[in-house]
């Protein structure tokens, strides 16, 4: 067990939980004094591994793959199935995928989403389980060496299944009465067990095929520092927000530093001919007024398309913690139009301001972005607002879906600010493919950078702030 509790620790390690010998000393010791009981052994591991909240996740998946082995699906019969209250599994089948709930295609219940119905809808434990089997042995992992991503993965499973297509029918027969609310809710959590059983057993097919490699793909996707803000649920983001609110304030008061030591500021002329009084009159030692703190100010324009809206809107919210850095902060939302809405987060909430934001602010015609069209514009009616001592920030993908670039706007705009920066959450591979054109805008950035998770926001940042000297004190 100890050899196990060691490897455990490796792997927590391997995936970015920050741990030394100690810890792992004090869990061992821990172990040693209390025995193996299940939830005793698992309170020592959390309490003496685990500091931060955000690495809980993480913490939980491993200790699962590690010491709780899933076992197979079990019955889970409905009570009142068995008093008849539910009518049988033909009728069912009819009511969901027949015409307004009447009538059954030929062959529905050979067909995936007719077994998948049947078997949720009876609770029959085996009929899941080979279900969720078959989800997973269908799928191809040869290609490469590395393991997909793992949500890619799951959605290939069930779309083998037709999962989504009886999802479908499913909400819409409930919407019409056709579905009572009982069969409906006990549907759900038959799915939730199937969808549960189905992602244990890709992780097990995963570790077993890429063995190391496939194990921190799976860890990466819980680190909450890692993982992808597109692939995050609601709860996940609110908790990262909490966070990320904590980094801003930690960075508005911490000291930044230059990269060459600065003058100590202009001379102060009438300190130092007083000074010479005492040397004759000669100004041996001169006096400075002291170097102020410069602030640059910092313009945002933010894509929020739907391709980065999560991206956007949590980027956003972050920027606005740092505004004490800066000596204002004007913000531009876009996605074929452009529109200001600085006025928004005057004394407001933050969140609030920018979902009222980005419910009023007329950002598009089309839904689709157009970044040559938003630079023109910004250009035409709005380069008076870029000085030398403006940071110009861009957050989006720079997929511009084939429509014109007008480099020139966006050269003049760059030419005109001290700094240019642009955050793309999309990974660096993927910026020259399709309809990217961040290898036009590039060239004219003083940096361009990726910025998919929380790790890579925390770098991003203090490149931004410290090692380029914005706003520095």
């Amino acid at each position: 067990m100890e050899e196990k509790i060691l490897s455990f620790a490796r792997d927590l390690r391997r995936g970015g939980v920050p741990l030394a010998v100690p810890e792992v000393m004090d869990a061992l010791r821990g172990i040693e004094v209390t025995g193996y009981h299940k939830e005793i052994f698992r309170a020592i591991l959390r309490a003496t591994l685990i500091k931060d909240e955000m690495d809980a996740p993480l913490f939980n998946k491993l200790f699962e793959i590690y010491f709780e082995p899933q076992p197979e699906l079990k019955d889970n019969y409905q009570e009142e199935a068995k008093n008849n209250s539910f009518t049988d599994n033909h009728v069912f089948l009819s009511r969901v995928f027949g015409c307004d709930g009447r009538g059954l295609a030929t062959g529905i219940q050979g067909a995936p989403r007719g077994r998948l119905a049947s078997a949720v809808y009876t609770g029959s434990g085996p009929e899941m389980e080979k279900l969720a089997r078959e989800g997973v042995e269908g799928l191809a992992l040869h290609r490469g060496e590395e393991p997909e991503d793992f949500e890619e993965l799951v959605y290939q499973a069930k779309a083998a299944l037709e999962w989504f297509m009886f999802t479908f029918y499913l909400d819409s027969r409930r919407e019409k009465g056709i579905i009572q609310e009982e069969e409906y809710v006990f549907c759900q959590e038959n799915l939730k067990s199937l969808e549960n059983r189905l992602r244990r057993l890709l992780e097990e097919k995963i570790i077993n095929k890429f063995q190391e490699k496939g194990l921190e793909k799976i860890l990466e996707y819980q680190n909450l520092r890692r993982k992808v803000f597109s692939r995050m649920e609601e709860k996940e983001l609110e908790k990262i927000g909490h966070y990320a609110l904590k980094l801003g304030r930690k960075l508005v008061t911490r000291k930044g530093r230059r990269k060459k030591p600065g003058l100590k500021g202009q001379v102060d002329l009438r300190n130092t001919i007083r000074k010479s009084v005492g040397t004759g009159g000669v100004p041996l030692k001169l006096s400075s007024r002291g170097k102020g703190i410069e602030q640059p100010d910092l313009l945002v324009l933010c894509d929020v398309s739907g391709s980065v809206a999560r991206f956007s809107t949590f980027m956003l919210l972050f920027i606005h913690s740092l505004q004490e850095r800066f000596r204002y902060v004007r913000t531009f939302l876009f996605i074929d139009l452009l529109a200001e809405v600085t006025d928004y987060f005057k004394g407001k909430d933050p969140a609030k301001a920018l979902q009222e934001a980005l419910e009023r602010a007329p950002v598009s015609d089309t839904n689709n972005s157009d970044y040559g069209r938003v630079f023109y514009h910004f250009a035409s009616h709005y380069s008076y607002l870029i000085t030398s001592r403006t940071v110009l920030l861009i957050l989006g993908d720079a997929k511009n879906n084939w429509r014109g670039e007008e480099k020139p706007a966006f050269q003049e705009m760059a030419r005109r600010a001290k700094r240019v920066y642009w955050l793309n959450p999309y990974p660096e591979e993927t910026w020259d493919t399709r309809d990217s054109v961040m290898r036009v805008y590039a060239p004219y950035c003083s940096g361009v950078m990726e910025c998919r998770n929380l790790e890579q926001l925390a770098k991003v940042t203090e490149e931004l702030i410290f090692q380029e000297g914005v706003g520095a004190r």
